[in-house]
């Protein structure tokens, strides 16, 4: 279900930071559970390698040291009975994960103090200026939906918000009503594989404490986030909802044929769900080959002269992508600079290209600094080019 979750194959598709927290989450995660069972203060160092690596992924990896936290404190002290050596051995653990967290930050660390701690005073300020809290009824709004979307999006693929007006009201109840069937099912097996665990004095409570606490450390923390909470913002529990439900399916296995036929019927709808809104569905728009071929229409307009280039965008894109392929075929524009900077005004050459990405598009008189710093002038030519238009400005000549 993982492998197939729409969601989580559109993380995995490029080279981004936050792309690899599930791994690193999980494998860290794994190695504290492995470290409390074999009490191995390598284990737990080595953990806490793995957290300083995650601390440089994503801001929001910090949420993962409440959950370090709540389970080494816990199995600590479920474990022992006395409580004082229960308390020692709590400070030696968080000792050792401490020290594997610093080697594995030490890059940024050593970065930080030596530019004057930019990004950690940057992480301060995004886990603590989320702004108002909105009190009780929106915390709980929040948690209410960071717990669907974990489910839902994840596993059952359902739309995102800007998606629902494709879909029938009565649709989406079912498809609602769904997560939430798969959500408090498995939320509520992990929890029960507990309390069960517990009376019969069985150390697999570790597994199951782990998950539960990885899981409402997590609500309780984004409850309090109050700005905008993307879907790469759970990258730190991807793998969390797969496991709960897959505890919940094994058992329901060992329930009899019925149940084993219902649940397959279950899975097979989901795992339907996962292959019609996979993304690889979606045919790829090609950026890299249309930003090259749009280049290539710009310097072929140049006629090997210097020239000025602009880009018109109504979402604000940079032009640095197009520069990037001017710059391997060595021929750079020359960059309009400021009358302060250049008061001959030599920067500006006798032609500017621009390319256009929004529709309709007014290259003349545009208020954009690389059009104006240009000064008056004509179209004396416009070309398309992939998808988009390129123009081809000269200085006003009066007849």
């Amino acid at each position: 279900l993982y492998a197939l979750s729409p969601l989580v194959i559109l993380y995995s598709r490029s080279s981004w930071n936050p792309n690899v927290v599930p791994f690193f989450a999980l494998l860290m995660l794994y190695m504290l559970y492995k470290a409390t069972i074999r009490k191995s203060w390598k284990l737990f160092m080595f953990a806490g390698f793995l957290f300083g690596v995650l601390l440089q992924l994503h801001y929001l990896a910090t949420f993962l040291s409440l959950v370090v936290a709540f389970y080494i404190a816990g199995t600590v002290f479920i474990d022992n009975k006395k409580k004082l050596q229960a308390f020692k051995l709590m400070i030696v653990r968080y000792l050792c994960f401490a020290a594997g967290t610093v080697v594995g930050w030490s890059p940024f660390l050593l970065f930080e103090v030596r530019h004057g701690f930019p990004n950690i005073k940057s992480i301060f300020n995004f886990i603590t200026s989320s702004g108002d809290t909105g009190g009780n009824e929106k915390y709980f709004l929040i948690v209410n939906d960071v717990f669907f979307r974990l489910f839902g999006r994840l596993i059952l693929a359902f739309p995102r918000v800007e998606d629902l007006k494709m879909y029938s009201e009565r649709m989406l109840e079912i498809w609602g009503l769904g997560v939430y069937l798969v959500a408090i099912g498995s939320v509520l097996f992990i929890a029960c594989s507990l309390i069960s665990a517990f009376k019969e004095k069985n150390k697999s409570y570790h597994k199951y404490l782990l998950l539960l606490v990885w899981f409402f450390a997590t609500l309780i923390l984004f409850g309090f986030y109050k700005k905008p909470i993307y879907d790469y913002y759970l990258v730190i529990v991807y793998p969390l909802p797969f496991l709960m439900l897959a505890g919940l399916i094994s058992w329901v296995f060992k329930k009899g044929k019925i149940a084993t036929g219902v649940v397959l019927a279950l899975v097979s709808v989901v795992v339907v769900l996962n292959l019609l809104f996979n993304p690889f569905r979606v045919i790829g728009n090609h950026q890299l080959k249309q930003v090259r071929t749009i280049s290539e229409v710009v310097l072929s307009k140049t006629g090997g002269k210097p020239y000025n280039f602009a880009v018109i965008s109504g979402g604000g894109n940079s032009d640095h992508a197009y520069r990037y392929f001017f710059e391997v075929n060595n021929q750079k524009p020359v960059t309009i600079e400021f009358p302060g900077a250049d008061p001959e005004r030599k920067s500006i050459q006798d032609q500017l290209l621009i390319v256009c990405e929004s529709n309709p598009c007014y290259p003349l008189g545009y208020p954009l600094w690389e059009v104006a710093g240009f000064g008056q002038a004509e179209i004396v030519g416009e070309w398309p080019a992939s998808i988009l238009k390129v123009y081809k400005l000269e200085h006003y000549k009066e007849q």
